[in-house]
């Protein structure tokens, strides 16, 4: 039975002290995209368009290869629901990465 807190195997510090210094990291990593993103003015520029179709594209197909995400898809129509899962992966991918806010089409 462990008593104290969970240890990593690898780098022998606590677990909790990794996971934070993971966040940071990847805060960090956002704000220097943004920050990129900021200085090279890519908001509307026509490659990040080409892209982001590209990447919905890629996401439609792994939709459509994936049985457990086909299933998703299909209680989404049963539902009522319908929604261009590729197309708003993109967006949030974009999101993330600095280079569009999710309200923008």
């Amino acid at each position: 039975m462990q008593t104290g807190p969970s240890i990593h195997p690898v780098t022998r510090k606590p677990k909790t002290v990794r996971a934070e210094r993971d966040h940071v990291k990847e805060q960090f990593e956002l704000k220097r995209l943004k920050r990129q993103a900021e200085q090279l003015e890519i908001r509307d520029d026509p490659a990040v368009d080409l892209l982001l179709s590209r990447i919905a594209k890629r996401v439609d197909q792994l939709i459509t290869d994936d049985a457990e995400a086909q299933a998703y898809v299909g209680l989404l129509n049963d539902l009522g629901r319908e929604y261009n899962l590729a197309q708003r992966a993109a967006k949030i991918l974009a999101a993330r990465s600095g280079l569009r806010s999710e309200s923008q089409p």
